[in-house]
């Protein structure tokens, strides 16, 4: 009889560190999906951020001439 009880108690204890282990595992997969969440919309903004850019020649001389002309009437 006290050998059944120690069955029981192992198998009780066992069957508990299962249970936290799923847990565990589920917690951390929730975790790793925020992440790569995160990650996407972190990456999403870097992009828009890129996109903004000008990446044209013709642009680029416009936004420095748009800087120059602000210099310019800052110091008049």
């Amino acid at each position: 009889m006290h050998l059944m009880h120690k069955v029981v108690c192992s198998n009780t204890i066992l069957s508990h560190l299962q249970g936290a282990r799923r847990d565990l595992c589920f917690q951390e997969s929730q975790e790793r999906l925020s992440q790569q969440t995160k990650a996407t919309v972190l990456s999403r903004k870097v992009w828009e951020l890129l996109m903004v850019l000008p990446t044209n020649p013709d642009v680029l001389v416009g936004f420095r001439s748009i800087t120059h002309t602000q210099e310019t009437v800052c110091r008049q």
